[in-house]
């Protein structure tokens, strides 16, 4: 099959565009939404839309933010997302949400560094630990899973908590001094 030129160029200026900021546009919707899965389902979603309206984004003119314009996208995305969720037991208000959104706009590059120390520093903590985090944070209801997994251990759900919080100090003191030294840099 013989695509259009025309379709091809876009194409490529798209992803072009596109591809320096994905983690950006990810973290970005990692701080509206509490977790993980959703975020990446965001992520999708914001794609496709970015995609589909990608003739409206004039990459040309001088004032043109490419982020900026797939942030608001991805707002649009979270949105719609929460209204899909409104059974949750835990909805922030969209007055809340918008200052989370308009601060991580401004503050997108530390966004970017805080993510990936945070990368870095969960390679540096155990097999076990990092399981521990990624079923609380990206994993759906985590809280009763995590007391499903203490049980498959065969030890208290508080012994997890604890070694959960033990693991969240690690990561925090871990991602603070690698966002210093790249500081520094």
């Amino acid at each position: 099959m013989h695509r259009e030129p025309i379709q091809t160029d876009r194409a490529d200026q798209f992803f072009q565009l596109y591809a320096p900021i994905q983690q950006r546009v990810f973290a970005y919707i990692l701080t509206l939404v509490p977790h993980w899965a959703d975020a990446e389902e965001i992520l999708q979603e914001t794609c496709v839309a970015m995609w589909r309206d990608f003739e409206q984004f004039d990459a040309d003119r001088a004032d043109s933010d490419f982020f900026r314009w797939a942030s608001v996208i991805a707002f649009h995305r979270v949105l719609d997302f929460r209204k899909r969720q409104t059974r949750s037991k835990l909805m922030f208000s969209d007055q809340f949400i918008d200052a989370v959104a308009e601060a991580a706009t401004r503050h997108g590059d530390q966004i970017d560094r805080r993510l990936r120390a945070l990368r870095h520093c969960l390679q540096k903590v155990s097999p076990r630990d990092r399981d521990l985090i990624r079923l609380r944070y990206e994993t759906p209801a985590a809280h009763g899973n995590v007391k499903a997994y203490a049980e498959s251990l065969g030890c208290p759900a508080d012994t997890l908590y604890k070694a959960l919080a033990r693991v969240r100090r690690q990561l925090i003191e871990c991602i603070r001094l690698s966002v210093n030294r790249e500081a520094e840099a």
